[in-house]
Formats: structure tokens, C-alpha cells, sequence
């Protein structure tokens, strides 16, 4: 497999408080100036509404991280239809493996139950919950 241009996983979330508008120009300049491999672009993500979602920052890997942040909307809703398509079949792999933990309400006993189940938790994440 390639080695993948935007930042390795796992992702997370650092909330920053913020005392006004200008402590978060500060924030956003601070982490700017703090970039080694700078470069002479910052790649936003913007919504249907053309407001800013995210800002990718502006390193050698912005443009990659703002292309996957980008099809994260994408990449849910096909999820999502693949674990609805993957738990109304029949698991034809009758190895018994117990579910490792997920409070996803998966039965667990089969390899594909523990593929949906691994699905949902993603899916569970991306949308917030368990935070």
C-alpha cells in the first residue's frame, strides 16, 4: 500500500477555550508560526452554505488532511449503507468469536457481526457519541 499523504490516524478532537474572537485569531496565528514546513496556502473546508467548517492548517500535509476531512460526509453515509447492507445478510462464516466490548447491540458471534459492529462504532464516533 502507498504511503498516505495526509497525517496518520488515529485523529483527535483538542478543545481550545477561548476567551473572544481575537484569542482565536491568536490561537489560529500561534499555531501558524509553530508549523516547521510551512507553506504558502491553508486549505479550508466550507459547507454547501460556503461557511468555513474546518482549516487544515497550513504544513506540507494541509492540502491531503483537508481533501479527508472533505469526504468525511461521504465516507459515513457509505458506511452506514454498507453496515445496513452487511447486517440483513446471512453470515455464512460460522466461526464463534465473542464481540469485543462495543456497546453497539450487535449479537457478536460471527465474523461479520463483529465487522458491523466495528462499523457501527465508527459510525457512532464520526457522529460524537461516547465523547
Amino acid at each position: 500500500m502507498a504511503k498516505e499523504a495526509h497525517t496518520p490516524g488515529p485523529w483527535g478532537i483538542y478543545r481550545q477555550p477561548l476567551r473572544g474572537r481575537i484569542h482565536a485569531c491568536w490561537e489560529l496565528a500561534r499555531l501558524v508560526f509553530g508549523t516547521a514546513s510551512f507553506v504558502r496556502s491553508m486549505p479550508m473546508i466550507v459547507g454547501e452554505d460556503r461557511k468555513c467548517t474546518a482549516v487544515t492548517g497550513c504544513g506540507e500535509k494541509s492540502e491531503a488532511n483537508a481533501r479527508l476531512i472533505a469526504a468525511a460526509p461521504l465516507m459515513l453515509e457509505a458506511l452506514q449503507v454498507a453496515t445496513d447492507a452487511l447486517d440483513g445478510v446471512p453470515d455464512d462464516l460460522d466461526s464463534q468469536i465473542c464481540c469485543h466490548g462495543h456497546e453497539c447491540g450487535c449479537r457478536g458471534s460471527t465474523n461479520r457481526d463483529l465487522l458491523v459492529c466495528d462499523l457501527r462504532a465508527v459510525i457512532a464516533k464520526a457522529r460524537g457519541a461516547n465523547q
